[in-house]
């Protein structure tokens, strides 16, 4: 249904000032027990203070939920580490895992719609290529972008995005 609306246009985004670090808290609260069912910590240190930003918080939720979910899904071993930083005139969030990582094709494709990784090949997980594509649309929305990086096959990962501040 995300997918239909944003095609043709008729996802409603509601902005207004948000603390996204709060925002993070809470998925990481919500997240924290699967992630420690599979041997796996998350690590978040919030800012101290309020890192307001205009944004709608349902759609930005999604997204860090998304990365969250998928650096679980992901990952055998290890911690994913989510930070957030001003940089730029807005504020950068990104999740690091020490999973399965992936290849500069993947790298240039995971945001495309139904895309699945070469990566997950032989992966026991289910997916329909739609998360990310979501999530970019719905940071683009928020006149942010996002991204995917990583050393290399085995190696982890980043997944993260900007917005700006004002």
């Amino acid at each position: 249904l995300d997918v239909s609306r944003i095609e043709q246009g008729r996802t409603k985004f509601n902005f207004a000032p948000h603390d996204m670090s709060a925002l993070i808290t809470g998925v990481v609260d919500e997240l924290r027990a699967r992630a420690e069912g599979k041997g796996l910590a998350i690590v978040w240190k919030p800012p101290v203070g309020a890192l307001e930003v205009l944004m709608d918080e349902e759609k930005a939720r999604h997204v860090v939920f998304n990365f969250i979910d998928n650096a679980i899904k992901y990952s055998d071993k290890g911690d994913i580490t989510v930070s957030v930083a001003k940089e730029r005139g807005g504020l950068a969030v990104r999740v690091r895992d020490t999973g399965i990582g992936f290849g500069k094709t993947d790298a240039a494709n995971f945001y495309q719609k139904f895309y699945r990784g070469e990566n997950v090949k032989g992966v026991d997980v289910t997916g329909t290529g739609l998360g990310l594509y979501v999530c970019k649309k719905f940071i683009e929305a928020h006149k942010g972008e996002v991204w995917a990086k990583s050393p290399g096959s085995g190696q982890g990962s980043e997944f993260g995005f900007w917005v700006p501040m004002k």
